[in-house]
């Protein structure tokens, strides 16, 4: 959605950070962000939460793999087997993190990257398996040999919304990439 956006709107620059939900929220309600993007419902006061899609992790094994013939599998499960995850201090690695703390396990992660598609890459080379968006492994089925197996944890579903100020009126160009990113996911959310 973002090269769509900055094409049609050559006057607009965005930065794009990735940081922990509550450091967004923060950053939002301080306005040092116009906008801010979050992975799980927060009600903060004095900010306002925009749900715009809903997303799902699945797990990406290589073509062959021993898991590539499940249907589902519990994230528990496939700790015994090497991942290609998201760098530290990603919003999904600090998830996978508690959830296999919680589990009182480690991940064992064979490399780190920063994007979703240098994990779907390196899970076809061979390298581990993955837990990416479903929207990332879908858009890299095609390409890479990959197989996306759901996950059976109920936390592989999250919510995303946008942050922004409550009762302020955005700046015109923050509202359009709004807009934007609800018609993108088909959101019915009214303008702000």
């Amino acid at each position: 959605m973002l090269p769509a956006f900055l094409k049609a709107n050559p006057k607009v620059n965005v930065e794009v950070q990735e940081r922990q939900n509550p450091e967004i929220a923060l950053a939002v309600l301080e306005g040092t962000a116009d906008v801010g993007i979050v992975s799980t419902r927060m009600d903060v006061p004095g900010l306002r939460a925009i749900h715009f899609s809903t997303d799902r992790l699945v797990l990406v094994v290589p073509r062959g793999h021993r898991l590539a013939r499940r249907k589902s599998i519990p994230f528990a499960d496939t700790l015994d087997e090497s991942h290609v995850g998201m760098h530290a201090g990603s919003t999904l690695r600090e998830h996978l993190s508690q959830v296999t703390a919680l589990m009182g396990k480690a991940l064992h992660s064979r490399v780190e990257l920063a994007s979703f598609d240098a994990v779907c890459h390196m899970v076809a080379a061979g390298v581990g398996i993955g837990v990416v968006p479903e929207m990332s492994a879908r858009r890299n089925l095609a390409t890479l040999p990959i197989v996306q197996v759901e996950l059976a944890d109920e936390w592989r579903v999250r919510e995303r919304f946008v942050l922004v100020r409550d009762g302020e009126i955005l700046p015109a160009y923050a509202q359009s990439l709004i807009d934007a990113l609800l018609a993108c996911h088909g959101s019915k959310e009214p303008r702000t």
